[in-house]
């Protein structure tokens, strides 16, 4: 109830700022409550909810230090949860979502053994949601996304590539099954997308510049079918842009030159599309400025 009459001034002017002392008052109350033993599991469920929303608040702000805090306290009460109820897949559902959350902190601080160490435990939990859970599809996604961290930290560290291609093909092994299950949502297809995209990228690292072509060529066809279905969306046209500029640079390292100059041009014609929608994406600006220096490099 405390929230309310604060809340009630959050979509005017200083918004975050509202937000911010709102997520602090309820950060106060949280870590006021001390053990968490006696409180009923619908409150707790509710808790780690809110904390977790309130942690990606700060995330978005990347107030790292506040948003571990919130996570922590998140972690502790999913943890309660777990201990009360092992095989409760909603439970072990949100104890995985607040350990992936930990460790995408320590990420974003560069402190990679914990990084480790909690997503370790966010990938031991999807392996038990996957056992448990009557909802294949999330399940499954969770598998997808916990094989995906390794498949990520192995190509930020540069080692054990064979390894690191192992885990990138088990997370698109897991993304394609949940598009199987929901043919028709276009979440899922983003997924399969983007894992094909990492897995060539880990293909590219362990010199097998063959097989990433073939993979990296089956995420510009799927890209490239989401934004026929809607022309005017703007995050298809992103993958679609991101698909050719990826495909030429893999051309380029497998000496198709001619090939990696076509992609290089759609890549950059397509992103000059995205950069007049919205001229001040500085994102779109950068890979706008890499597509038309490599399809100009090759003229």
């Amino acid at each position: 109830a405390f929230l309310a009459p604060v809340q009630a001034d959050v979509e005017g002017v200083g918004r975050i700022q509202v937000m911010t002392a709102v997520n602090d008052r309820a950060m106060e109350l949280y870590q006021r409550q001390g053990d968490l033993s006696n409180l009923p599991a619908d409150s707790l469920a509710r808790r780690a909810r809110l904390l977790m929303a309130m942690g990606e608040d700060d995330i978005a702000q990347n107030a790292l230090d506040p948003a571990w805090n919130k996570f922590a306290e998140a972690n502790r009460t999913t943890e309660t949860l777990v201990e009360r109820e092992p095989d409760n897949a909603d439970y072990v559902f949100a104890h995985a979502q607040s350990n992936f959350w930990l460790g995408r902190v320590r990420f974003s601080q560069n402190r990679v053994d914990d990084v480790r160490r909690y997503w370790t435990r966010y990938h031991q939990l999807a392996q038990q949601l996957a056992r448990i859970d009557h909802d294949r599809g999330r399940a499954m996604r969770e598998v997808g996304f916990a094989e995906g961290n390794f498949c990520t930290l192995g190509l930020m560290e540069r080692r054990d590539m064979p390894a690191t291609v192992a885990r990138c093909r088990a997370s698109l092994a897991a993304m394609r099954r949940v598009k199987a299950l929901h043919s028709t949502e276009q979440s899922a297809t983003i997924d399969v997308i983007n894992r094909l995209g990492w897995l060539s990228e880990a293909l590219v690292r362990n010199d097998q510049i063959d097989e990433a072509l073939a993979v990296q060529s089956e995420s510009l066809a799927t890209a490239r079918t989401l934004h026929m279905a809607d022309p005017d969306n703007a995050d298809y046209l992103d993958l679609l842009a991101s698909s050719h500029l990826t495909l030429a640079k893999i051309e380029q390292r497998a000496g198709q030159m001619a090939e990696a100059r076509t992609s290089f041009g759609h890549a950059r014609d397509l992103l000059a599309e995205l950069v007049r929608r919205d001229p001040r994406n500085d994102r779109w600006r950068g890979l706008h400025t890499q597509a038309a220096d490599g399809a100009r490099a090759l003229h």
